[in-house]
């Protein structure tokens, strides 16, 4: 488990300084808690900073905005490749609620 724990906390950490850099300020510890949650949902480092990047555009500076457009690439990323998706604007859904979804639109 050491290789990936000290891979992912070597991103981890280049994205908060990425971030940090962007927002001119310090993250704070629940922000970097859930940079890191979008690391371990399998979020890629460039999704994650196109996000914010994005976030930025719209003068929105908080990570919400960025979760929120994360989440809506995942959503039209599987509605394209699935026709259906998981993902909520503002969850994602536990896997009994996707399958039941997924027998109503079959």
């Amino acid at each position: 488990m050491g290789g990936g724990y000290e891979e992912r906390n070597e991103r981890l950490s280049k994205l908060i300084a990425f971030f940090e850099g962007k927002l001119n300020r310090t993250l704070s510890p629940l922000e970097t808690q859930t940079m890191g949650e979008w690391l371990d949902s399998g979020y890629q480092d460039d999704e994650i900073t196109n996000a914010l990047l994005d976030s930025l555009r719209q003068n929105k500076k908080n990570l919400r905005a960025v979760d929120k457009c994360l989440r809506a690439k995942r959503a039209a990323d599987d509605v394209a490749k699935e026709g259906a998706t998981g993902v909520n604007a503002n969850y994602d859904k536990d896997i009994e609620q996707t399958l039941a979804i997924a027998k109503k639109l079959w």
